[in-house]
């Protein structure tokens, strides 16, 4: 059984809580401004803060004056990721489809207009 990291404590939610508060708005804009779209920009944001919640210790030992320009890098990083991944996703092919065609031969029809 792998070793798990115990759950938070409630002083690391509140720094999380903090910090969240502090810096969403700025986080939001940077996202939004990679990507362009409010919900990619919401789950860049996301993304984010579980990625401190996974490594809150990291957080926790730097400067307070610091963790708002980590936070921007490490949004950053995830829009520029979620962009890659938008960008390069495979484009639906569209489903083939084997309706035989049983419109009248324009043709065959204007001849049959002349000779009747």
């Amino acid at each position: 059984m792998k070793n798990r990291k115990p759950a938070i404590t409630s002083e690391q939610r509140e720094l999380i809580t903090m910090l969240y508060e502090q810096n969403r708005s700025r986080m939001f804009h940077i996202a939004y401004s990679k990507l362009g779209n409010e919900q990619d920009a919401f789950d860049a944001v996301h993304e984010t803060f579980f990625r401190v919640m996974t490594d809150i210790d990291r957080i926790i030992e730097m400067p307070p004056d610091k963790r708002g320009v980590f936070l921007a890098v490490i949004v950053r990083n995830v829009a520029v990721d979620i962009y890659r991944k938008r960008v390069n996703a495979p484009i639906e092919a569209e489903p083939e489809t084997d309706i035989p065609d049983t419109s009248p031969d324009t043709e065959a029809e204007v001849m049959s207009n002349i000779t009747t």
